[in-house]
């Protein structure tokens, strides 16, 4: 399977858990690419079978749980883009302690892929203080990532019956 990996981060904390996800997914045998979504090409997503976004939540323009600003402009390039059968994950990072929305950048990710027919294909994974807790929370974003296995070739089956019947 070929998987794109976009994330954004101001602490080198979602890049940290993003190479997780990456080593994980090559251990399983699959074509990996990771990119920062300062530099993603929305256009590009469609040579991909699933594609990642990972994203700390921040306080940016008087909202809290907002995503990184390059999710912000590429969630504008995306805009009125057709992603149907197109599949997703997200994962994020936050700090319960710090912001009232915990991850809300989970939810504004979640929402856009959504809004353009994109298919979340598994719960999203956030992610609570990743450095204060490294170990735990790179054990919990590999059993995420194992677990993506499981559900997209759950949903692979679902999505190609749902393009085969659409071209009927």
């Amino acid at each position: 399977m070929k998987i794109l990996i976009v994330f954004a981060t101001y602490s080198s904390g979602t890049q940290t858990a993003s190479g997780v996800v990456e080593k994980t997914l090559i251990e399983a045998g699959h074509e990996v690419k990771v990119e920062n979504a300062r530099e993603s090409d929305p256009k590009s997503f469609s040579i991909f079978d699933l594609i990642i976004f990972g994203s700390p939540s921040w306080y940016i323009d008087g909202k809290d749980g907002q995503p990184h600003e390059y999710f912000g402009s590429l969630l504008k390039k995306m805009n009125g883009m057709d992603l149907k059968y197109k599949q997703y994950a997200v994962f994020g990072l936050g700090h319960s302690s710090y912001y009232s929305h915990f991850c809300g950048a989970v939810d504004v990710l979640e929402e856009g892929i959504k809004k353009l027919g994109g298919k979340i294909i598994v719960d999203s994974l956030r992610i609570d203080g990743f450095y204060f807790y490294q170990n735990a929370n790179e054990e919990r974003i590999r059993k995420w990532t194992k677990d993506l296995f499981t559900e997209n070739n759950k949903m692979t089956g679902i999505l190609s019956k749902l393009q085969h019947h659409s071209k009927s």
